[in-house]
């Protein structure tokens, strides 16, 4: 299980939860992936540790205005051009979603990847969705 946040996390044997923000907080489900953020104003810079497991994760949150500010930080550059890691077979509901960094998505060539919906929802700066490979594919409402 990843933290993609900088965070405080109380370990409980349900779930993870911390806070990700002044004001926002986040629940991590361990069995299912799935991350709810909650609160408001801005989130903190996150510094993601496994790019292939954080873009399968499921991410859902209470306030899709928090997804805004969000920055992906990984090998200590903030992401703009996602490359997808070779290996992600899928790209889970609300993991990019709402982030105005994002201006391109270039998914594996060497792996059959599913964009779930929602996964880029929202990303108004996103300009570029490269499929390298023909299998690969979207859902009507992933962008």
């Amino acid at each position: 299980m990843i933290c993609a946040f900088p965070c405080s996390v109380a370990f409980a044997t349900d779930s993870f939860s911390g806070t990700c923000g002044q004001n926002a907080t986040f629940t991590i489900n361990p069995d299912t992936g799935v991350t709810v953020v909650s609160g408001k104003g801005e989130v903190e810079v996150n510094e993601i540790a496994d790019l292939k497991s954080f873009c399968e994760a499921t991410i859902f949150e209470a306030e899709p205005s928090l997804r805004n500010n969000i920055k992906y930080i990984y090998n200590g550059k903030l992401i703009t051009d996602l490359v997808v890691p070779e290996g992600t077979k899928s790209i889970g509901e609300g993991t990019f979603a709402y982030n105005q960094y994002v201006t391109s998505v270039t998914l594996p060539k060497n792996t059959e990847t599913y964009v779930s919906p929602d996964a880029f929802t929202g990303c108004k700066n996103l300009k570029q969705v490269t499929f390298q490979n023909p299998y690969s594919f979207a859902d009507d409402e992933s962008f």
